[in-house]
């Protein structure tokens, strides 16, 4: 039977250096066969794929694809290899798209991969931290555009408000851990380990891969990615500008008029034209400062979604010493709404 590896993330959980540093590496070197997602940056800061072979997998479980695909996934995988694909945007609510809930989406994964051998490996993160570290990646393309999300006090308003929904399912940790324990069988790493405990996070890592645990540990200790620039009480989230932002703006106002729409597109992709050239260049670069969570904020939000003292982590090999000591659990949390 075909055996697959599935990283869902969390995000910002070094899930991007798991993937560019060593996932993409261990493929390389014919380890594993990796179904990506490995996304790089061009000298203008816009983002392509460099290894995303298995994005179908993604769309499918997101409802995105009608027709069956069951033969498209299994041309992708090797019968006598482990198969990995790492996609940490399953577990995320994207503002402004259409969303299934996530237990759908888990699901749907369930269903999709029922004929092969799967093993699920998720890192979560301390639940404000992960709060804030998360709104600050998603600010500048999502957020920044919505005004009563457009700060991140404003954005907490939705986790008091009770006629306000909470967009980000994935900040309730131990539902997250439930629910994927229930549809897989599934390892969960703690991301303070790679701080607090870095042979032992790198250990479970390579134990899961099948690989040398020193590499492993190298790599996880001496690369770090999409780390955000900050100063005292604080980090900074960019956003290219560029034109792209201008074609946009044109697409909106052009589709309703398709004879106008259809001839700019037209002119748009020539390749004797620049426009696709023109669209790609930075203009600028805008940073915003983003204040992390006063205490007061910090403790009413761990309120709301800290791991539950009731929690039987050893189900589910976690240390609770280990989650007590980086903050995920306190005696008493109210985590529904």
């Amino acid at each position: 039977m075909k055996r697959i590896l599935l990283h869902l993330g969390l995000p910002k959980t070094a899930t991007t250096t798991l993937q560019h540093h060593l996932f993409q590496r261990l493929h390389d070197e014919g380890q594993i066969n990796f179904l990506g997602k490995v996304v790089a940056y061009d000298e203008n800061g816009k983002s392509y794929f460099k290894n995303n072979t298995g994005e179908i997998i993604r769309k499918a479980c997101e409802g995105k694809v009608s027709a069956n695909i069951s033969a498209r996934i299994d041309e992708l995988l090797v019968k006598d290899m482990l198969n990995v694909f790492s996609d940490e945007g399953i577990m995320v609510f994207y503002p402004g798209q259409v969303n299934l809930p996530l237990a759908d989406k888990i699901r749907n994964l369930h269903n999709l991969l029922s004929d092969y051998e799967v093993k699920v490996l998720m890192t979560i993160r301390q639940p404000v931290d992960y709060i804030f570290s998360l709104y600050v990646q998603l600010h500048a393309k999502f957020y920044r555009t919505i005004k009563t999300m457009d700060t991140f006090e404003k954005y907490t308003e939705h986790f008091f408000n009770p006629a306000l929904e909470i967009d980000q399912e994935s900040v309730f940790m131990d539902r997250n851990i439930k629910l994927v324990s229930n549809f897989f069988d599934t390892k969960i790493l703690i991301f303070e380990d790679i701080k607090h405990d870095p042979t032992y996070f790198s250990g479970q890592i390579a134990s899961a891969l099948k690989v040398d645990k020193v590499l492993v540990e190298k790599i996880i200790v001496g690369q770090h990615e999409n780390i955000k620039k900050g100063k005292t009480g604080g980090v900074y989230s960019q956003r290219v500008i560029s034109l792209s932002d201008l074609k946009k703006w044109v697409v909106g106002k052009t589709q309703k008029c398709q004879k106008i729409h259809g001839v700019l597109k037209f002119l748009y992709r020539t390749e004797k034209l620049p426009f696709q050239r023109l669209t790609r260049l930075k203009v600028a670069e805008k940073a915003t400062f983003h204040k992390k969570p006063a205490r007061a904020l910090a403790s009413k939000l761990l309120n709301m979604t800290a791991i539950p003292a009731s929690f039987q982590a050893d189900e589910f090999g976690i240390s609770r010493n280990k989650l007590r000591d980086y903050g995920y659990i306190v005696e008493q949390v109210t985590n529904e709404k």
